[in-house]
């Protein structure tokens, strides 16, 4: 953005707008299937998702994709009615664990329609956030802060809560604790992601999922990963980025002056020509 407030910044700010509702209108699912990292799934897969989502009372039809991500994982696009599994958890999951996964994923489509706008709303939420912090004076930066770590923690707990309600439709649908304990427990070790991760997630602690399944897992709660740690990585990996970027521009400045153009920012003042005088 701009350091005042001027055409071109607010042609960025709708720029910005325009690209989260590209994405709030189901564009990412669009962006996938341009780039062929979604395609359609097999008829097999499509057909045993059709037949659950009939038991489950999901109206309308719901389209099926294989998305080539490096993570097993799956995928709920409630604007576009349609669910996905990674190249990777079909290679790792039995059919019944991939029917559980099903089951979790159609468990979104059943969310109600105030919270499907509350997902578009988190969306565009932090977006006013950018023009608050650049314009709004001495105080904008900690307001905008402050508003940005709540809405990221109201979302967090949304999220979790509504995490839990598609594991409660999944185990009524299925029926079948032992799958879904061993789809989780195999996504988790895919991914090498910890049984407890620190504070609350997005998603449940895998371990908190299993009981909540009637299973009680063969080993004691482990605790969760320090926090202290996972922050002073980040801060270290920012330093690291920081240096390098600096030590890259400032390589790039003794070139330019080796070449004999002359990098300094200062305005260089107008020569006289003496041969005019």
């Amino acid at each position: 953005m701009p350091d005042v407030l001027n055409t071109p910044a607010v042609l960025i700010f709708c720029a910005a707008v325009l690209a989260v509702l590209f994405f709030a209108l189901g564009g990412e699912l669009r962006l996938f299937s341009w780039m062929g990292i979604a395609k359609p799934a097999p008829p097999a897969l499509s057909a045993m998702v059709d037949e659950l989502a009939e038991r489950m009372n999901v109206k309308g039809k719901v389209r099926v994709f294989v998305v080539e991500l490096p993570q097993v994982n799956a995928l709920a696009w409630q604007r576009n009615r349609a669910i996905g599994f990674s190249g990777a958890l079909l290679e790792v999951m039995t059919d019944k664990e991939v029917r559980a996964v099903a089951a979790h994923e159609l468990g979104h489509m059943l969310e109600p329609a105030w919270a499907r706008g509350v997902r578009t709303a988190h969306l565009f939420a932090y977006l006013p956030l950018i023009p608050l912090v650049k314009y709004g004076g001495p105080f904008a930066a900690p307001i905008g802060f402050v508003l940005f770590i709540s809405f990221f923690i109201a979302y967090v707990r949304f999220s979790h809560r509504f995490e839990q309600r598609a594991d409660r439709a999944e185990h009524e649908a299925i029926g079948d604790p032992a799958a879904y304990a061993m789809c989780l427990t195999k996504l988790h070790q895919a991914n090498v992601t910890p049984a407890v991760m620190p504070g609350k997630q997005t998603h449940p602690h895998l371990y908190d999922r299993l009981l909540a399944g009637g299973i009680q897992p063969d080993f004691p709660r482990p605790q969760p990963p320090s926090r202290a740690k996972l922050i002073l990585a980040v801060l270290t990996t920012t330093f690291a980025v920081a240096l390098l970027v600096l030590v890259m521009f400032g390589g790039i400045a003794v070139c330019l002056q080796l070449l004999g153009y002359d990098v300094r920012l200062e305005a260089r003042e107008p020569k006289h020509d003496v041969s005019s005088e």
